[in-house]
C-alpha cells in the first residue's frame, strides 16, 4: 500500500502509473476523502479536548446543571462526528487499498509475456528435485509409518540429519 503522503505529493504520477498497470483509481476522490477525514479528525479531537476540560471543571464534585447540559451537547456532537468519520474512513480505506504500487520507469508495462530477461547468473540446469524426492533419495523419511499413523501423504523423518 502506498503512503498517503506520497499520493498527496504525486497525485498525477500515481494516477498515470496506476492507469499504465490497468487500474482505474480515482485519485481526486481519494484525496477528497483524505482531506475530509483529516478535518473530521481535527474536529473530533477538539470536541474530546473540550469534553475533558468540562470534566475537569467539576473537580471531582457534583457537576452543575449547566456543565451537565454542555456535556450532553458535546456527547451528541461527538457521536455524530464519530459516525461521519467512520463512514468516511471506510470509503477512504477502500479507495486507498485499490491504489497499486508505482513501478519504475525502466520496467516494461504490460503482461508477463512483455517481460524482458536482463541477465542470467550461474549455470541454468533443469530437472530440479522437490524436497520429498531429495529426502527419499537420502533415506531420510519413512512414508509407510507416517501413513499408518496419520494417513496417506504423511511421513516421519527418520533421524537427525544435516542439510549440506
Amino acid at each position: 500500500m502506498l503512503d498517503i503522503q506520497f499520493i498527496r505529493d504525486n497525485p498525477e504520477m500515481v494516477a498515470q502509473k496506476s492507469a499504465e498497470k490497468g487500474y482505474q483509481v480515482d485519485i481526486t476522490q481519494l484525496l477528497g476523502f483524505d482531506t475530509e477525514r483529516r478535518e473530521l479528525l481535527t474536529e473530533v479531537e477538539n470536541l474530546r479536548r473540550a469534553r475533558n476540560e468540562l470534566t475537569a471543571q467539576s473537580n471531582g464534585g457534583k457537576p452543575t446543571d449547566e456543565i451537565l447540559e454542555k456535556g450532553r451537547q458535546l456527547r451528541d456532537q461527538l457521536a455524530d462526528l464519530e459516525h461521519r468519520l467512520e463512514a468516511i474512513n471506510e470509503q477512504y480505506i477502500k479507495l486507498l487499498n485499490t491504489v497499486p504500487n508505482v513501478h519504475f520507469d525502466d520496467v516494461p508495462v504490460g503482461k508477463e509475456e512483455d517481460s524482458q530477461e536482463i541477465s542470467k547468473n550461474g549455470e541454468q540446469s533443469t530437472g530440479a528435485k522437490d524436497h520429498l524426492d531429495f529426502m527419499t533419495a537420502k533415506d531420510w523419511v519413512d512414508f509407510e509409518r507416517g501413513a499408518k499413523v496419520a494417513g496417506t501423504k504423511f511421513y516421519f523423518i527418520k533421524s537427525a540429519f544435516q542439510i549440506l
